[in-house]
């Protein structure tokens, strides 16, 4: 179409949803057109303003990804001639995505299964395991325990049943392959260490269920309820209670299956936490609000938190980053940035209480970089970091120190669909170490 000087369209949106806006635009004069998309509220009071441009000569692509702030209910799109000169704009289209907000999806898992505690009982669901072969030798893989029965050897997907004898053995907690098994499998010389050929392995896990007589020898996920005694009292007497997670892509819940539609549809760690606290307490009034945006680091969390998690006078706010921070930034840096997030929501609502998560590690085998150690040591400090903030109404969840643990026991490729994010198994830890922390 074409256009002179301005072009307005509007979306309705709510709060927190990603948005990814593209628009192939030119303008007579072959400057610069300015594109932006404006937030509002529902009275019609501007929230956020976010603007890009293009130069092309020809159809040149102009792309916005933002999240839409807490309290947005539409937005309007933008297109504007460059300056004050007179110019004829063409477009070629416009488009407005909502970001992974597909129909739902029911699981095809058994969610109170889902929501029993991995450190306790002597019964495990679904436990990732992958298949390695090493120097000639059958393919092996590892469990987390020693099983005294195994109940099922599925697929990733949980479609595909395979068979003791024909397509495993069991030897203490190691399962080896047959030699005509259909479970596939992988050589250590082939694995990869970059982010985009990680992907191929991700339909060669398999998923075991089976009983146990071990004990979890890992961290303690302890009960933290004498530090959020607000949030609990709301609770135990069943009143509205209000959650916000603000982290980065894994509180969004990036490669979690239900997030990639794909089977088995696993909830995020946030819907699972939310649906695990709602049967605990026996009510669903519950409000849970995901502001986890993939990308963000600690210092975009400080800034935009009066954009994302005060307006919403949260009871409780989850506090997650950190897995896109280690590439550069120290401990010091990342403790005041979480400090700062912690005082603009108490300044907007000092009943507020916090859970600080401190992010699950890397597949150490991805950084190829030479500055392993650096990245290292930025993660461990900022579990210490959170540690250290601890204290009354705020708790630390350590999924640094779950995931080491997990990470010495079997490999990390066993639970990771990729270097920086959590599969639906440690998806799980994540839920079930924040229901712990409201016990």
């Amino acid at each position: 179409m074409n256009i002179t000087e301005r072009y307005v369209q509007r979306f309705l949106l709510e709060g927190n949803e990603l948005i990814q806006f593209e628009a192939f635009v030119h303008s007579s004069t072959n400057a610069p057109v300015t594109v932006t998309i404006a937030f509002y509220d529902a009275i019609g009071g501007a929230i956020k303003t976010v603007t890009g441009s293009t130069n092309s000569e020809d159809y040149g692509k102009a792309e916005i990804y933002v999240q839409s702030p807490a309290l947005t209910r539409y937005a309007e799109a933008r297109i504007e001639a460059p300056g004050d000169a007179y110019a004829d704009i063409s477009i070629d289209k416009v488009v407005l995505t909502k970001v992974n907000s597909s129909a739902y999806v029911a699981p095809e898992i058994d969610l109170d299964a889902y929501g029993l505690p991995l450190w306790e009982g002597n019964t495990v669901h679904d436990e990732p395991v992958m298949f390695f072969a090493e120097a000639g030798e059958a393919p092996t893989g590892k469990l987390l325990h020693a099983p005294n029965r195994i109940l099922s050897v599925k697929s990733r997907d949980l479609r595909t049943l395979f068979a003791e004898g024909a397509d495993y053995i069991i030897d203490g907690n190691k399962l080896t392959l047959t030699p005509n098994s259909a479970i596939a499998y992988t050589k250590d010389a082939d694995l990869p260490d970059d982010l985009f050929h990680y992907y191929d392995l991700t339909d060669i896990r398999v998923a075991v269920t089976y009983t146990h007589d071990g004990l979890w020898e890992g961290p303690e996920v302890a009960s933290k309820g004498d530090r959020l005694s607000r949030t609990l009292a709301k609770l135990r007497t069943k009143q509205q209670v209000r959650i916000v997670a603000y982290g980065d892509s894994i509180t969004r819940g990036l490669n979690v299956s239900s997030y990639d539609r794909v089977p088995p549809y696993m909830p995020t760690w946030v819907e699972l936490f939310a649906d695990q606290l709602s049967k605990k307490h026996g009510y669903d009034n519950i409000a849970i609000y995901n502001a986890g945006l993939p990308g963000a680091t600690s210092e975009w969390g400080a800034d935009e938190a009066d954009l994302y998690v005060t307006p919403l006078h949260p009871d409780l706010v989850v506090i997650a980053f950190g897995m896109n921070d280690f590439w550069g930034v120290d401990g010091v840096r990342f403790k005041d940035n979480i400090r700062k997030i912690i005082d603009k929501a108490k300044a907007a609502h000092d009943d507020t209480e916090f859970v600080l998560i401190s992010s699950m590690l890397f597949d150490p085998a991805y950084p190829n970089d030479g500055k392993l150690d650096d990245y290292s040591r930025n993660m461990q400090d900022y579990r210490s970091a959170l540690l250290s903030l601890e204290g009354q109404g705020i708790a630390v969840h350590d999924m640094t120190a779950i995931s080491e643990y997990l990470y010495s026991r079997k490999k990390p490729k066993d639970m990771l669909p990729n270097p920086l994010h959590p599969g639906d198994y440690l998806a799980r830890w994540y839920a079930q170490g924040l229901v712990r922390a409201l016990e």
